[in-house]
């Protein structure tokens, strides 16, 4: 009898084993980008703005369809961490790309001076439950 208990709870342990080899074959939970490298300021203590990082661009968008492709490229994809040296809600696409993660039930952090976050942009941070603003 105690074989039996002993081989019930070796089986148990395969199938939450195999349950977790599962879940990581998915790729990876956590990603972290940078939706724009434009910015709204010109702080003189951002790396953006000083030293060998100053480049004179205007600074650029992520391509939508990256953006995209994210959710159906790493379906295991749990929490999006939106950061870098622009103004992430700079981006012109800022309301699809809330809307996207809001739809794909992403848990996201986005790192922001906080100034854009008013009117359609608030409501939408809102609306699409982002989870996290620093």
């Amino acid at each position: 009898m105690g074989n039996l208990i002993n081989e019930e709870i070796y089986l148990e342990d395969s199938e939450i084993y195999a349950e977790h080899l599962a879940q990581q074959a998915l790729g990876p939970r956590i990603m972290s980008l940078e939706l724009s490298s434009k910015c709204n300021l010109h702080c003189l203590m951002c790396m953006r703005n000083a030293g060998i990082y100053m480049t004179g661009s205007p600074g650029e968008d992520m391509d939508m369809d990256i953006f995209q492709k994210l959710s159906e490229e790493f379906p295991g994809l749990e929490f999006l961490e939106v950061a870098g040296f622009g103004e992430n809600f700079c981006h012109k696409h800022i309301l699809e790309i809330l809307d996207r993660i809001g739809e794909t039930g992403l848990r996201a952090h986005i790192v922001t001076n906080g100034l854009l976050i008013k009117g359609e942009i608030a409501g939408s941070v809102i609306r699409n439950k982002i989870e996290r603003l620093s």
